[in-house]
């Protein structure tokens, strides 16, 4: 049952703990992250693990945003994953206070917020992206 969420997890344990993108598996991770589809884990999986604490898709929120951190703000992949990252916190945050999964939202607002900022922080060249956010 949550066995799709193990690279997930791996994934935010080496990102959390590293320095810089000297991780050995940076790349990887980049190139994972930046297909959209491994970042949505859907409703059953999102219900049955928020419901202990951490949806996977605030994982996979907290994944662009570490990957996104360590990248130059004029990156166009560091746009992809703020936003998408962002867009993932808020539709948890949405999720989490339906359900009344108080530790799942504690885990998430603050990735979204970071999200936030980083998104305040990014080049305006399409502002009507952050009209939501």
């Amino acid at each position: 049952f949550c066995l799709p969420i193990y690279d997930s997890v791996l994934c935010v344990l080496e990102l959390s703990t590293a320095t810089d993108t000297a991780t050995e598996d940076f790349d990887e991770y980049l190139d994972w992250a930046l297909t959209e589809e491994n970042l949505r884990f859907g409703t059953v999986l999102n219900n049955a693990l928020g419901g202990f604490g951490r949806c996977p898709d605030c994982m996979a929120a907290e994944i662009c945003m570490l990957l996104a951190e360590q990248m130059e703000n004029d990156n166009p992949e560091k746009r992809f994953l703020v936003i998408i990252g962002l867009e993932l916190a808020n539709e948890v945050m949405s999720l989490v206070e339906i359900q009344r999964m108080w530790l799942a939202r504690a885990q998430c607002e603050p990735i979204q917020k970071r999200l936030r900022k980083m998104v305040k922080q990014l080049p305006s060249e399409t502002p009507f992206l952050f009209a939501n956010f």
